[in-house]
């Protein structure tokens, strides 16, 4: 005699290594990126207490923000069996957008948090999945090497720029020209690293900038070493890491109100918080 087919149930079977999901579980998911026009696709694999197999497919739209936004998903009871997520819209390379999936006891709120499934960067070209892939803080993995460019600010003024709320940087080189005006004595070019309102780091040019002079500045590792140019200043800065909302500034002895910064370029590794 034929014998009707086996079907798992969730509450007698549970296959191994799912997720239980009881009733009443929600999934969220979370994206932190400044980009727009992304859309993360996050496709769930769930085992029914039927014994079906059934695929979930939650898109997800990213206003670019550069705060976390999130949405909240309710679950019937189920297994998840694996979970992969890709993105679509215009090339996001590593370190551009971030992406949580975690599961919650209820919608909320309160919706207390029961365990995190995946948590990593996403790329256009790269998904990542559940079991497979390693669950990471946004300070952790490769960075995204970003150029930043401060403000060129007016004649007799020192440059500075602010690390994003939702940023941590580690500054690697910094580049910039100044133009000294005819007026006043020679100029002594420092980089301050602040947090808070207080200086926490400081680095200096090795050598002083004549008046009515042009001269480029480069802070980078072993600058003290650096062969001599004409052009040239150069100041040993060891690489170091900034946090949200640090400021770097540049602080010149003797500045003269007619002396201008330009050209003034931030070499750093990038990563979102």
């Amino acid at each position: 005699m034929e014998q009707p087919p086996f079907k798992f149930s969730a509450a007698l079977v549970p296959p191994t290594g799912a997720v239980y999901i009881p009733p009443g579980t929600a999934i969220a998911i979370t994206i932190i990126t400044s980009l727009t026009a992304r859309v993360s696709r996050t496709q769930l694999q769930r085992l029914l207490p039927s014994g079906r197999i059934q695929t979930d497919t939650f898109p997800f739209t990213h206003t670019g923000s550069g705060t976390p936004e999130s949405t909240i998903v309710a679950l019937s009871e189920s297994f998840i069996l694996s979970i992969n997520v890709d993105l679509s819209g215009t090339n996001t390379r590593r370190g551009e957008l971030f992406y949580q999936l975690q599961i919650l006891r209820s919608t909320g709120p309160p919706a207390p948090l029961v365990q995190t499934l995946l948590q990593n960067y996403l790329t256009t070209t790269q998904t990542i999945s559940y079991p497979l892939s390693r669950i990471l803080d946004p300070y952790e993995g490769p960075a995204r090497t970003v150029t930043q460019t401060p403000a060129v600010p007016g004649a007799g003024a020192e440059w500075t720029i602010t690390v994003p709320a939702n940023q941590r940087w580690r500054v690697r080189a910094i580049r910039m020209t100044l133009v000294t005006a005819a007026a006043g004595v020679a100029r002594r070019v420092h980089v301050l690293h602040s947090r808070l309102g207080v200086v926490i780091n400081e680095w200096q040019s090795n050598d002083d900038q004549a008046v009515a002079d042009t001269r480029q500045h480069q802070y980078h590792p072993q600058g003290f070493q650096a062969a001599f140019v004409s052009t040239t200043i150069y100041g040993d800065m060891h690489n170091f890491y900034a946090e949200p909302l640090d400021v770097i500034s540049s602080s010149t002895q003797a500045l003269n109100a007619a002396d201008q910064y330009s050209a003034i370029v931030l070499n750093t590794e990038r990563w979102l918080s």
